[in-house]
């Protein structure tokens, strides 16, 4: 997982819907992040593990609000929790809370 610029603030993201990732990938990098999305099939443990990304915020993004999966997501290392549906100021906003 490489990080395509260096003075842009990193976050990482997790979705599991290909065209809202291509979505939120071009949100955010209009607004000046780096962002590189990975889908529900990357552990957040695996991505906590790797030294080159360890420290860079991990923030889901999910239909699934069931009360098992919010806790389990920031026992794994997510730093937030973004239930779809969602607004890009909402994301954006909180993206920007997690870097500071």
């Amino acid at each position: 997982m490489e990080n395509s610029d260096t003075n842009k603030p990193k976050i990482i993201y997790v979705e599991d819907q290909e065209s809202i990732a291509r979505l939120v990938n071009f949100k955010l990098s209009k607004d000046g992040f780096d962002a590189p999305g990975q889908g529900w099939n990357v552990s957040i443990r695996g991505v906590k593990s790797n030294d080159e990304v360890k420290n860079i915020p991990v923030i889901m993004l999910s239909v699934h609000g069931e009360e098992q999966k919010v806790p389990q997501a920031f026992n794994s290392g997510a730093v937030d929790y973004i239930q779809k549906p969602f607004y890009t100021a909402e994301l954006t906003t909180r993206i920007r809370k997690a870097l500071a």
